[in-house]
């Protein structure tokens, strides 16, 4: 079932949408051990991610726009949601 899943975006994006995710306290109320969370991300998108502490830090020091994946699926989705419109 999880062969066919693979990311697509970038490792920092999907760091992004981890951190977000688990800000948000959308998985299990913002108490999920953020290594296992990676790792469970690994394994169902195919992908390494490395040390996703350091890239999330990396993410912080953005100045212009640090959180441009998550903007990025906010303009999808209202596209994809007003174009039956």
């Amino acid at each position: 079932i999880l062969k066919d899943l693979s990311w697509r975006a970038s490792k920092t994006d999907l760091i992004e949408l981890i951190f977000a995710l688990e800000s948000a306290g959308a998985l299990k109320n913002g108490n999920t051990e953020m290594k296992k969370l990676g790792e469970i991300c690994e394994e169902l998108f195919g992908i390494k991610l490395g040390n996703i502490h350091k890239t999330f830090e990396q993410i912080r020091a953005r100045k212009k726009d640090p959180t441009k994946f998550l903007n990025k699926l906010t303009v999808s989705l209202s596209y994809e949601i007003n174009a039956g419109l």
